[in-house]
């Protein structure tokens, strides 16, 4: 009785496969569904800036955040800028909405773009210990020694690095407990932030111990570097040391990483990189005032360096006994024309980087 009830239970299980199977081609299987991960019902994952308004490389921003599955949020867009104060003020009340848990990109709006997918970050972030990444000043082997020098002198140092500020990947929770500790240690009125965060890293090293990843492989951003300060000042391309992936349309560092985020600080030209990534850079903005901008931040140390460089020379042509007295009344007048120009450099900075 057995076998005729199984004989009969294959032939009318045949039969119907055969039916079904006359119309597997028209079934559309989506296969993730069974991934441990599924993406699809959630939320990108935000890149948070702060910006009043398009500058910059702004509108790549937002075509290669919108290409690597990120979603942009623009704080303050068609606001005045107030200050400083305005971008922690902002940040902090925007994060206080989102779950603590959740992983965030918050970088500045104008030299950022992004150069690796939303499950590419996630997947990196999730092998690491630590709750918040931070890249370094990337001072490679082609960055000369008055970058080194400038970049030293602008800011403190972390231990052996220098912390950029300009992009940070962090759990939500953790960057809200990094805002409020800055604050508490070196106040949110005013002052650059970069500056702030490696001296909040040197006063609460605890802190940055159990939960700061510095990104010196270049695994999640990459800051740029130039040759030369000239570079900086007129706004030429630099060397990132990163070569193009035709087959993936990425840019990868010498060990194989593709950078999530691309940082171009201090107004670096990332035109090149652009273009290679298929973005139109006719788009970018250039930022004439910019480095302006960023040499009043620093204009008393500017100030002090060059003239400590004109005490030297002073020192050294006065005790030089082979040049003639003709000589070095020249080189005096001209140095005392360089101080007189040192009590307003940003005139001369600024004709220069705008030619």
């Amino acid at each position: 009785m057995f076998y005729n009830t199984y004989n009969t239970n294959i032939a009318e299980s045949t039969k119907r496969w055969n039916q079904i199977s006359e119309h597997l081609d028209d079934i559309d299987i989506n296969y993730s569904r069974f991934y441990a991960v599924d993406r699809r019902n959630m939320s990108p994952v935000k890149i948070i800036t702060v910006a009043t308004h398009n500058d910059g490389y702004y509108q790549i921003l937002q075509e290669s955040a919108k290409r690597n599955g990120f979603e942009l949020i623009t704080l303050a867009m068609g606001e005045k800028w107030t200050g400083f104060s305005m971008k922690p003020r902002l940040l902090r009340e925007y994060l206080s909405t989102l779950d603590p848990n959740e992983i965030i990109i918050h970088c500045d709006a104008f030299d950022v773009i992004v150069n690796g997918s939303s499950d590419e970050l996630i997947e990196r972030f999730n092998r690491i210990d630590k709750t918040i990444v931070y890249g370094t000043e990337n001072m490679n082997e082609s960055s000369g020694l008055d970058v080194k020098l400038f970049a030293h002198l602008g800011f403190p140092s972390c231990g052996e690095h220098i912390l950029n500020a300009g992009t940070v990947v962090a759990k939500v929770e953790s960057l809200l407990d990094l805002i409020n500790l800055t604050c508490e240690q070196e106040g949110c009125e005013s002052g650059d932030d970069q500056v702030k965060l490696n001296n909040v890293c040197n006063k609460e090293r605890q802190f940055f111990e159990d939960n700061v990843y510095i990104d010196v492989d270049s695994r999640f951003i990459i800051n740029g570097g130039c040759e030369n300060t000239v570079k900086y000042l007129r706004h030429l391309p630099c060397n990132f040391d990163l070569h193009y992936d035709k087959k993936e349309n990425k840019m990868r560092t010498d060990k194989g990483y593709n950078p999530i985020l691309i940082h171009g600080n201090g107004n670096v030209n990332i035109d090149e990189i652009c273009s290679e990534l298929g973005y139109d850079v006719s788009t970018v903005i250039k930022r004439k005032d910019y480095t302006t901008f960023l040499l009043k931040q620093h204009k008393t140390k500017i100030q002090f360096l060059a003239l400590f460089l004109i005490a030297v020379c002073i020192t050294f042509l006065l005790m030089n006994k082979k040049l003639n007295n003709y000589i070095k009344l020249t080189f005096v007048v001209v140095i005392l024309y360089l101080i007189r120009v040192l009590i307003n450099p940003l005139t001369w900075i600024k004709d220069f980087s705008n030619n």
